[in-house]
């Protein structure tokens, strides 16, 4: 089922993040007000999308890891994907815009600065488009090669659907025993949770 808006469908995914226990549904960080979010940004991009100030307002992403320390099983989502505070996200901005420089870069694969990390895994990000009025396409940068997709998802809302989705097909679950994510697409025979 199609969600109308991205509220609705952000509600659901929380839903699946807390199905069966999984410590991230219970860690996530209070959202952000309209004010908190203008005050972060303020200076860094002229317009914010509509779909951005949700996806604060919904969370502000999950607990921030200690720079000494790699992402924790509890505060991924599927996928070993991290759901990036506003503070950290424009950190990565900002590494991410001295790492992959055009100078630096390979040929006109650059981080834009029109871009905002929104999740970050290991090596890779999904990046908001900041530069529409209510939608953010959201783009996957991969820093090992300097290569990025031009358009993961159309937008957030999207990209969130297609989460839900893979979540109601059975791809992931929370195993409480191991204490992480089982996905049976990449893991078939892994004994299903109960």
């Amino acid at each position: 089922m199609a969600e109308d808006t991205l509220g609705a469908a952000l509600g659901r995914l929380e839903g699946h993040l807390r199905k069966d226990g999984a410590a991230i549904g219970y860690l996530l960080r209070p959202g952000l007000s309209r004010e908190e979010l203008y005050a972060a940004l303020d200076g860094v991009f002229d317009n914010v999308p509509a779909e951005v100030e949700t996806w604060f307002a919904w969370h502000d992403g999950a607990p921030e890891v200690p720079e000494d320390e790699d992402f924790r099983d509890e505060t991924w989502l599927p996928n070993r994907q991290h759901l990036l505070p506003i503070r950290w996200a424009l950190s990565q901005r900002a590494m991410l815009l001295e790492e992959c420089s055009p100078e630096l870069s390979y040929d006109s694969h650059t981080f834009q600065s029109h871009w905002l990390p929104i999740v970050g895994a290991d090596g890779w990000w999904l990046v908001a488009d900041m530069r529409g009025p209510d939608v953010a396409p959201v783009h996957q940068l991969w820093i090992q090669d300097g290569d990025w997709r031009e358009v993961a998802e159309p937008s957030i809302l999207s990209m969130v659907q297609a989460w839900n989705t893979a979540f109601e097909a059975g791809r992931y679950a929370w195993d409480r025993v191991a204490g992480c994510w089982q996905d049976y697409e990449v893991d078939p025979d892994h004994p299903k949770v109960t």
